[in-house]
């Protein structure tokens, strides 16, 4: 047997007064989560030979676990000769709120092999270290093992943070059946499970499970509830469910809450309607910054953006304090309007509080760029000594946008010797900035660079898009057809690079058959730049019955109006076929008025096929609208010399 006296110093045995006293101490450091005044306290309790009382040094573990030192905390669990089960239980507890998981099973590991068997509260602490799909074996051993101390059926909070485990380990199934098999749930179960499908991405069944909780028992959703299945609107665009769930938290008088006050606010936004984000914003007694940051963001991101700025003013006016996702999100707004001035003050202002991270700066860098402001991009972009991807991107992409691409591709270089990761963003400004200079060597290289990066699935929409209008621009279209077929998912967007590519190289008919095998085969919905591409494919390659029964389409099948480009390139295609009094009349039968390049196009048409009296007429319109172009009065200068010509002769 083990005397005390041989664990225990002499002067370990302090009064039980000082020994309450130290324990009080170590208690309001942890509820305070004071560190410094519990490393004081713990000096004290070593100068007072205290340290090896197994009751303060449990407590020790607990306050530094509390207050995020882990080491100290395992330092102190480690010189405790004689652990007991709460030395033991704090200490994986401590292991499980600093995300130390792996620690705190191999922490279980040891009790058992000290022969110390856990109880119910160890167990289900340690469910807390189970936060990854690797360990979800893990988790199930710790669910059986719960179940033979209790009853998970009758036991809601047991049953909960088993449900709980489950979700984080990404095993909304598995959490299902733990869920289905409660006699009693709780809102907190509930919003266990809800939370287990969101997590996984499963947010039908999320709002499905809602549903179930709202028609089908009488436990009522609290403010969790709402936040995870708000969110589950926004990701899906659910516009009517979200409007549904709005009506249940006016109803429970929860539309003043910040928290689902902003989960409102930012699921009407991510479901475009900027109207009633700002009804919800309204309401908010006292918005706070997350609010106010939500409703700029939320005005910038649809294009309201003298709206975000006159916010960002009410703002500073009612003394909130902007913080650096609120100003980064007005910058979003300087950027769609190019205001320059703006975008300066709202710079002065990240500088003056000291703000400088790599996600202000790509913010800046774009402002500037997008500002026309290209110089004070790149020194935006070398304020920052340690620069991230997403900065050098932004930086790349300013190059490009301003036709320094030569600049683009010398920077994207420069990050390789950084040793940083260009993304999949980076890579469509490079090669865009190749189709540019027509600089096939180098899109190869970065083509192939993509490949090495992708498994089997092959190129996504943006990159895929991006090369084939790269190896189109260089005229290798056999090269971008190769790189369309690789593409996994093909969107509308694909489809048109490809069908551009086609009649940008003089492969017309391609381009049409290839037009006809995307809404015919593939059942991709055409859109209006789709139609403008082949449209242009037909004019060139003379195709006028395709061109004018693909225009027909437009309206009668697809429902897309007709714009000005699609008419000047109809009036192109009747006008090289020589059908000019076709062209006049679709001219004259526009359904709004015909711009100048209509009329120019169709003069050039004129000029072209020797018509002298239909060019006189359709000059005088051309000159009308734009009488400072001398190139009209020069093709009415050649259409009158071809008519004297032919006249004398």
């Amino acid at each position: 047997m083990i005397r005390a006296s041989e664990i225990y110093p002499a002067n370990a045995f302090a009064p039980r007064a000082e020994i309450d006293s130290y324990a009080a101490a170590l208690q309001e450091c942890s509820r305070a989560q004071d560190l410094a005044k519990g490393r004081q306290t713990h000096a004290r309790i070593v100068e007072a030979g205290c340290n090896h009382d197994r009751f303060l040094c449990n407590l020790l573990v607990r306050m530094y676990g509390e207050c995020g030192s882990i080491g100290e905390a395992s330092s102190v669990f480690d010189s405790i000769h004689v652990k007991n089960l709460y030395s033991w239980s704090i200490m994986i507890s401590a292991c499980v709120q600093n995300g130390q998981g792996l620690r705190a099973l191999k922490l279980l590991w040891n009790m058992d092999q000290e022969g110390i068997s856990p109880d119910r509260v160890v167990l289900i602490e340690m469910l807390g270290a189970c936060s990854h799909p690797e360990l979800v074996l893990v988790g199930k051993a710790l669910h059986d093992r719960i179940s033979k101390l209790e009853d998970l059926r009758a036991h809601v909070f047991v049953a909960t943070a088993v449900i709980s485990m489950y979700g984080r380990c990404g095993y909304p199934e598995l959490a299902v059946q733990v869920f289905n098999g409660m006699e009693l749930k709780t809102v907190v179960s509930w919003n266990a499970m809800l939370t287990a499908y969101a997590q996984r991405g499963y947010h039908r069944q999320c709002l499905q499970l809602y549903e179930d909780l709202t028609r089908l028992t009488d436990v009522s959703p609290n403010a969790i509830t709402f936040v995870v299945v708000l969110d589950a609107c926004s990701l899906l665009g659910d516009l009517d469910h979200g409007r549904s769930v709005h009506e249940r938290v006016a109803s429970q008088g929860l539309e003043s809450d910040h928290i689902v006050g902003t989960c409102l606010l930012n699921m009407y936004s991510r479901c475009g309607s900027v109207t009633e984000a700002r009804n919800v914003f309204d309401k908010l007694e006292r918005p706070n910054v997350v609010s106010w940051t939500s409703m700029i963001a939320a005005y910038a991101n649809h294009s309201y953006d003298l709206e975000a700025l006159q916010l960002l003013r009410r703002m500073d006016l009612e003394g909130a304090k902007a913080e650096e996702m609120t100003l980064v999100n007005a910058l979003g707004a300087c950027s769609n309007l190019k205001a320059l001035e703006e975008g300066r003050k709202i710079h002065a202002r990240l500088s003056s509080s000291g703000i400088q991270s790599d996600f202000s700066a790509s913010a800046l860098v774009n402002m500037y760029s997008r500002a026309g402001s290209l110089e004070e991009a790149r020194d935006a972009f070398r304020s920052r000594k340690n620069r991230n991807a997403i900065c050098w991107t932004a930086m790349l992409a300013a190059y490009a946008q301003h036709g320094h691409n030569h600049d683009a591709l010398r920077l994207y270089r420069e990050m390789d010797l950084e040793g940083l990761r260009p993304d999949d963003v980076t890579h469509a400004a490079v090669l865009g900035a190749c189709a540019c200079l027509g600089a096939l060597a180098e899109g190869r290289r970065v083509h192939r660079r993509i490949l090495s990066t992708r498994s089997s699935s092959g190129l996504d929409v943006v990159l895929g898009t991006a090369t084939v209008n790269m190896y189109a621009k260089c005229g290798r279209v056999d090269e971008a057809k190769l790189a369309f077929d690789g593409i996994s998912d093909k969107s509308v967007f694909c489809w048109t690079a490809m069908v551009g590519a086609y009649a940008r190289n003089g492969h017309g008919e391609k381009a049409v058959e290839l037009f006809r095998e995307m809404v015919e085969s593939s059942r991709t919905l055409p859109n209006d730049v789709t139609f403008t591409t082949v449209l242009n494919a037909c004019s060139h390659a003379g195709l006028v019955d395709e061109g004018k029964y693909f225009f027909a389409l437009m309206d009668k099948v697809y429902g897309i109006a007709p714009s000005g480009e699609h008419y000047g390139c109809m009036i192109d295609l009747l006008g090289r076929a020589g059908r000019l009094e076709e062209a006049e009349r679709m001219i004259t039968g526009m359904p709004f008025p015909a711009d100048k390049i209509s009329w120019e196009t169709l003069l050039g048409a004129c000029k072209l096929h020797g018509d002298t009296g239909r060019g006189a007429r359709v000059a005088e319109q051309a000159l009308r609208m734009d009488p400072e172009n001398a190139a009209n009065y020069v093709i009415l200068s050649d259409l009158y010399f071809a008519r004297g010509k032919t006249n004398m002769n």
